[in-house]
């Protein structure tokens, strides 16, 4: 089970740029305490981040305040439904459905045993809607301390080199619970200069990148300053394909889609290494 109101923080944490630049306020209408069931935390965020963007698109076209609401309703005594609700232009609902299938909502939602939908309410605002299985339960204090501890600023660093802004910003945060800081960049060209600058404790590494993708990027780091190669863990959903030069360079990697447990077990092997 997980906290829905940290699922929704994570994900707009990966959307917040975005938010500020088109000056969306945000209303929150959560229930606090309430955990979910969700088959695959790390997707389930990703997929969140998808919905907000869908309303960001909406509201991008709209005229006036720009709002997006994320509310929480529970019915049933076991099922939570979270909506977004944008006061944006109209999207069609064969388009919206259209994008949810294409961010794999249907699948990663009916693993929980829920459903999504997308719909025009009755003031004529677009209202994405999640219901998922849920439970009511207050996260302990021991587990709010413990989290707390793990975000405080650290003399530790990290660099994320991920194209994907929202996917490059959630492994940021899970970077981050274990007590560094993380720094995110998009492409191989901004990677370089920041490791020219900057000294870091651990690297995160995409391999398909445009421009200098990871291998490259690599050869490149490694040919400047070899003494990082044990700081290295890729990050990359063609594992298979890249096995044989994963395995000359004895790189630490993870399979995308990851979850959090995943990250976790290759930091503390990258640990043991140096």
């Amino acid at each position: 089970m997980e906290d829905l109101s940290t699922l929704v923080e994570e994900a707009l944490q990966c959307c917040h740029e975005q938010i500020q630049l088109q000056g969306v306020s945000l209303r929150f209408q959560l229930e606090p305490g309430v955990a979910i069931s969700v088959p695959n935390r790390v997707r389930f965020v990703l997929f969140l981040t998808h919905c907000i963007q869908l309303s960001m698109a909406a509201l991008q076209g709209g005229s006036g305040e720009r709002v997006l609401t994320i509310r929480s309703t529970r019915f049933g005594g076991d099922q939570v439904t979270l909506s977004l609700v944008d006061n944006g232009r109209s999207i069609p609902v064969s388009v919206g459905e259209e994008f949810l299938k294409f961010a794999g909502g249907h699948e990663i939602i009916q693993g929980g045993r829920g459903k999504i939908s997308i719909q025009r309410d009755l003031e004529g605002r677009n209202e994405v809607s999640i219901q998922i299985s849920a439970r009511a339960e207050m996260v302990s204090q021991v587990t709010q301390a413990a989290s707390l501890q793990d975000l405080k600023e650290s003399d530790m660093r990290a660099l994320v080199i991920e194209d994907s802004r929202s996917m490059g910003k959630f492994l940021s945060i899970l970077v981050s619970r274990h007590g560094f800081h993380a720094e995110h960049v998009e492409d191989g060209y901004a990677a370089l200069l920041k490791l020219r600058q900057q000294e870091y404790d651990l690297i995160f590494l995409d391999l398909n990148m445009p421009g200098i993708d990871g291998r490259l990027l690599y050869k490149a780091v490694l040919k400047e300053a070899p003494q990082i190669a044990t700081r290295f863990i890729v990050v990359s959903g063609e594992v298979d394909k890249y096995m044989a030069w994963l395995e000359e360079n004895q790189l630490v990697y993870v399979r995308k889609p990851f979850t959090p447990e995943m990250i976790s077990t290759a930091i503390e092997a990258r640990r043991g290494t140096r």
